[in-house]
């Protein structure tokens, strides 16, 4: 542990993390703290990678993050607020402009709030989408990497969820949540463009 943590402040993350780790019956967790300038200053690691053959979680363990993500999408779109290079209130259409049109004036957070007013719905994933194009990650590369695979699935994503109306929603942006994978995904096109 780095000299300058808070020791009550790091007692009590690991009290909360035991009971994390013991109330969700999780095979294997990690926990660390990383100062601003990417320093790990404390890791822990508990539980197994592999429980049948009890390989215990280390620092190379590698864990998916799935929905995490998401909060990176939101704290970049609010770096970028804070950088004024735009405002949360803004219009999607403003930014993506294949949803003009839309009954829903849907705004950036709306979506990470996941209050677009959207139903939930099967997500446009890049897989389908780059194997309707006829592309492949062994000839073509990295699917989340192909600017045309995703200005594809931007105008689909956006097409699609502007196209809807009337009883196909939930109700007026920002009156109900309800998940919406592909709402981030047009965020995360926010950012890339």
């Amino acid at each position: 542990m780095d000299a300058g943590m808070d020791r009550a402040a790091l007692s009590l993350a690991e009290e909360r993390t035991d009971e994390i780790f013991s109330a969700s019956d999780a095979a294997g967790m990690a926990m660390a703290v990383i100062d601003g300038g990417g320093r790990v200053l404390y890791e822990r690691f508990m539980g197994f990678r592999d429980k049948e053959n009890r390989l215990p979680v280390n620092g190379d363990t590698m864990f998916g993050i799935a929905s995490m993500t998401k909060s990176f999408v939101s704290l970049c779109i609010t770096q970028m607020e804070e950088d004024g290079l735009l405002q949360a209130d803004m219009p999607l259409e403003t930014l993506i402009p294949e949803y003009a049109g839309a009954e829903q004036k849907v705004t950036l957070r709306h979506l990470m709030c996941h209050a677009g007013g959207f139903f939930p719905r099967r997500r446009t994933l890049c897989a389908d989408v780059g194997r309707e194009l006829g592309l492949t990650e062994e000839r073509d590369g990295d699917f989340a990497a192909l600017p045309a695979l995703l200005d594809e699935g931007r105008r689909r994503i956006a097409k699609d969820l502007a196209g809807l109306s009337g009883d196909q929603l939930i109700g007026a942006p920002g009156r109900y949540y309800s998940y919406c994978n592909d709402g981030f995904g047009l965020l995360s096109e926010v950012i890339r463009l």
